[in-house]
């Protein structure tokens, strides 16, 4: 594992090698807009694993992307490389679930300075584009997108995104440091249980300046904001994996 070749998968030939808030953000920002979240092999039936090594063979090595557990894990490493202070905490995702969702989704804290960062390159389209400090009710706003965490009662600290003019629950965290352990029964639902939405259809999405482009099942759709610029839906595998190589640089062999 090299942090000069990472940088190069992110597309960065020079960094200084500073922990300041904008190395984070020029990281998070590279790391969101060049490697992907992607659930390719979690669809195809091939093993996941939690080990960095084999994330760094995947995603360096191997020009791919992957899961919150993966490239968050990834991430903090390469952070951790910096000098950066890290620690992993485990999320509830909540959008689009009814009722209370369970743990498993990953996130990175960065303690700067006198203040928490909260990283998250993990979340596909909605994993947002820059660093969020730990900051009760403020708005936080760059590259288009907008966000807040606001303390809850009940869950610790939710972070809400802004779509179409509303506020939306992303996740929830508590400030309590989890190990890597926690995460393997969460990562092994998403990849096979029966009722897990990981493993059914393909979810990939990467990070632009202005929006987004994503696979969504066999449609893809690129975005300027939250509008859509183009689409093209019902693809067939072919397609999906011509589309896969040229918009996403993920080559399946």
């Amino acid at each position: 594992m090299n942090k000069e070749e990472y940088l190069n998968r992110l597309g960065i030939e020079k960094i200084e090698n500073e922990c300041t808030v904008d190395v984070l953000k020029k990281l998070q920002f590279a790391h969101i807009s060049t490697v992907p979240y992607e659930n390719i092999d979690m669809v195809r039936g091939i093993a996941v694993s939690l080990a960095v090594s084999d994330i760094y063979k995947k995603v360096v090595d191997g020009n791919r992307g992957g899961g919150c557990f993966e490239l968050n894990c990834l991430f903090e490493w390469l952070l951790k490389q910096f000098g950066f202070k890290t620690c992993a905490y485990f999320a509830r995702s909540w959008r689009g679930e009814v009722g209370v969702p369970m743990k498993r989704h990953r996130i990175v804290g960065v303690m700067l300075f006198d203040n928490t960062y909260i990283c998250d390159v993990g979340m596909g389209s909605k994993a947002p584009k820059f660093p969020l400090k730990l900051q009760d009710g403020t708005l936080q706003t760059g590259y288009g997108e907008s966000y807040k965490i606001v303390k809850d009662k009940d869950f610790g600290w939710m972070v809400y995104g802004l779509e179409k003019g509303e506020w939306i629950k992303l996740y929830s965290f508590c400030e309590i440091p989890a190990e890597e352990i926690d995460f393997v029964a969460a990562s092994y639902y998403c990849e096979a249980h029966p009722e897990s939405r990981f493993n059914k259809t393909y979810m990939v999405s990467l990070k632009t300046e202005k929006g987004r482009k994503t696979i969504n099942n066999r449609d893809y759709k690129e975005f300027i904001g939250d509008s859509v610029s183009f689409v093209e839906e019902n693809m067939s595998d072919e397609r999906i994996d011509l589309i896969l190589n040229e918009k996403f640089g993920i080559c399946i062999k």
